[in-house]
Order: C-alpha cells, then sequence, then structure tokens
C-alpha cells in the first residue's frame, strides 16, 4: 500500500514538473511570424534588439532540426533527391527570413555603443575645457609657491645671524662678505637657490607637458575607437542591405 501511495506522489509530481516546464517556455514562432513581429526599421532599443536576437537564434535552431528531420524522412524514399532538394529549399527560405531581423538587430546595437562612445567623448572634451583654466591657474600658483618658498629659504639663509651677548655682531652684508677658503659662501649659496628655482620651473613646465600629452593620447585612443566602431556600424549596414536583397 505504501508503495503504491509513493508511486502515485512521484508520478504527480513529475506531471506538475512538466505542466510547469511547458508553462516557463516561451511559444515557438515560425519564421514568417518573426518576419512579421519584426519588420525592417522597427527595432527601436538595445532591449528589443536583444529580444529579437534571442528568437532568431532559437529559432534558427529550429529551423535546423526540422531541416535535419526532413532530410531523414527523404532517405527512406525511393527518389530521396527531389525530397531533400525541397527540403534544401525549405531552409533556405526560413532563413532569408530570419536573418535580415539578426543583422538589424545587432547593427542597431553598434550604432547604440557609437552613440554612447560619442556621448562619452564629448562630456570628456567639455569637462577638460570647463577645467582647463583652473588647472592652468593652479599650477601657476603651484609655481609662485615654490619660487616663493625658495625666495624665503634664501633670505634666511643670507641674513646676518644676531651675535650673542658679549660678542661682536656679524659682518653687515654690504662688508665683505663671509668667505671660507676664498669662496662666497652668500653668492654661492644664492647661485644654488636660482639654480633650484629654474629648475623647478622646468619641472613645472615638463608635468604640464605630460599631462597634455596624455589628455591627447586619450583624445586620439577614444577618437580610433570611434571611427572602428562606425567602420563595423557600416559594415553591418551593407551586410543587412545584402541579406535584404538576397531575400527578395
Amino acid at each position: 500500500m505504501n508503495r503504491m501511495l509513493s508511486a502515485s506522489l512521484i508520478a504527480r509530481t513529475l506531471l506538475l514538473g512538466a505542466v510547469f516546464c511547458l508553462a516557463a517556455a516561451p511559444a515557438f514562432a515560425s519564421p514568417e511570424e518573426l518576419a512579421q513581429k519584426y519588420p525592417p526599421g522597427s527595432i527601436s532599443s538595445v532591449e528589443q534588439a536583444d529580444q529579437a536576437i534571442a528568437e532568431v537564434q532559437a529559432d534558427r535552431r529550429e529551423v535546423e532540426a526540422h531541416h535535419a528531420d526532413a532530410q531523414y524522412a527523404c532517405y527512406s524514399k525511393f527518389f530521396s533527391s527531389p525530397c531533400v532538394d525541397k527540403a534544401k529549399e525549405a531552409r533556405r527560405l526560413a532563413l532569408n527570413l530570419i536573418g535580415p531581423i539578426e543583422v538589424e538587430a545587432k547593427a542597431f546595437k553598434r550604432r547604440d555603443t557609437v552613440a554612447r562612445r560619442d556621448k562619452v567623448l564629448d562630456e570628456q572634451r567639455a569637462r577638460e575645457a570647463s577645467e582647463a583654466p583652473a588647472r592652468a591657474e593652479q599650477e601657476r600658483i603651484n609655481q609662485e609657491k615654490a619660487a616663493q618658498k625658495a625666495a624665503d629659504v634664501a633670505a634666511r639663509q643670507a641674513a646676518p645671524e644676531k651675535a650673542p651677548v658679549g660678542r661682536a655682531p656679524a659682518t653687515p652684508r654690504g662688508a665683505t662678505a663671509p668667505q671660507v677658503d676664498g669662496r662666497d659662501r652668500i653668492a654661492e649659496h644664492e647661485a644654488r637657490m636660482a639654480k633650484a628655482r629654474a629648475q623647478d620651473a622646468a619641472e613645472a613646465e615638463k608635468r604640464a607637458k605630460n599631462i597634455a600629452d596624455y589628455e591627447n593620447k586619450q583624445k586620439e585612443s577614444l577618437e580610433r575607437q570611434r571611427r572602428v566602431a562606425e567602420k563595423k556600424a557600416e559594415a553591418d549596414r551593407k551586410a543587412q542591405e545584402r541579406a535584404a536583397k538576397a531575400g527578395q
């Protein structure tokens, strides 16, 4: 008794699973129905293009399976050649109906990619143009701060030290400059500071040039990507036209 109940329960479970699978499976559309659903120029969004591509691919698998079954059935006939030719022609007509749909959908997606890339490029150019004055001003401020800092250091080091109580004051600046081993320490220090300021200015100019070169390379890279995408979109458009002519 328990075995009979278990077998009945298993059978009911399998039946319910099959019903749910059938309900979840999308309804198959014939090539004619798919061509009516997606007439030329009807795809207007990336989501619709993705849906069309998925349906075409499913339809193509169904067409190929039907063609294989038809060929297998033809070989059981005495004169199989006319039957096989008829099956091949049916396959060709079906694929000609659904092929342009996939071509148009992929072309739409490529055009959308080009449009979005152009938008990103335009936004980047606008952002760089709006930020250029601020960057130039900040670079000028940084150079002025560096020069002022170098000048302050040079002034502090060149100023005479205050003599401690009980000691003679240091030699005034207008007098003979202190020397060590016949060298003018103040002149040497000022020369070093001038060299440092010149080096800082050169490095700032080099940094600005590197930034400009990097931005130009980024622009050129985005421009190359845009041209490649445009060429692909044009190739898809020509393929779509050829496919449409072949289906006529």
